[in-house]
């Protein structure tokens, strides 16, 4: 039998083990937004943020703001799920 692992076998095993990590975490949650709002949106979103289980969002543009504030019931149990895991609770948008 032999010990050997492929390389996306250790991937996954160094993101497992360390999934506490804050700056992991930000990095996951900023890539899940991004896939999950799309170019478009992403593009007019800055300095996404997590703070505990709130999410902080700022976006430039006033009425894409007041848009996402009434999705983002969907926008958390979508990161949630893309991210297979209870991570946000909360998004504030800036």
């Amino acid at each position: 039998m032999s010990d050997e692992i492929t390389i996306g076998q250790c991937i996954k095993q160094l993101l497992h083990e360390h999934s506490g990590n804050e700056k992991l975490l930000d990095f996951q949650v900023s890539s899940a937004w991004n896939v999950i709002v799309g170019k478009s949106i992403a593009a007019q979103t800055d300095n996404i943020r997590l703070n505990g289980d709130t999410l902080f969002v700022y976006i430039s543009n006033p009425v894409l703001r007041v848009e996402l504030f009434y999705s983002k019931s969907k926008l958390i149990k979508s990161i949630n799920v893309y991210l297979k895991r209870m991570v946000i609770s909360q998004i504030r948008f800036l």
